[in-house]
């Protein structure tokens, strides 16, 4: 598996097009980029940044070819949540393609489907 962006090169290019996206901190940074590839379960209190770090490794992993947004599931207690993810989710996918950082479908060489599965 070979990883051609960081979450810091990701998140400086879309803060380019985007200014109010905050950029990962180090806590943040080795969940983005964890190489674990089952299901991951980010535990954190109130207004920590759980939603960004979770569209943040949607992002990372989408960038660099390991997965696709199809084969992603996000889980969240709440719909108000699960909505809140899906829309940030579909939201840096877009940005993603704006900056030119989303693959294309690897058969018909077309745009990729950004849609996600989100639930409670």
């Amino acid at each position: 598996m070979t990883i051609k962006y960081s979450a810091l090169e990701i998140a400086k290019k879309i803060s380019a097009i985007d200014p109010a996206f905050r950029v990962p901190t180090a806590e943040q940074i080795p969940i983005i980029e964890s190489l674990h590839l089952g299901p991951t379960v980010v535990i954190a209190g109130a207004g920590s940044g759980k939603t960004e770090t979770m569209s943040a490794r949607v992002l990372w992993l989408v960038a660099n070819g390991i997965v696709s947004p199809s084969e992603i599931l996000g889980l969240t207690f709440t719909r108000k949540a699960a909505g809140e993810l899906a829309s940030r989710i579909r939201k840096r996918l877009r940005q993603l393609r704006t900056i030119g950082l989303l693959p294309k479908d690897p058969d018909t060489k077309s745009e990729i489907d950004i849609a996600v599965s989100v639930s409670t």
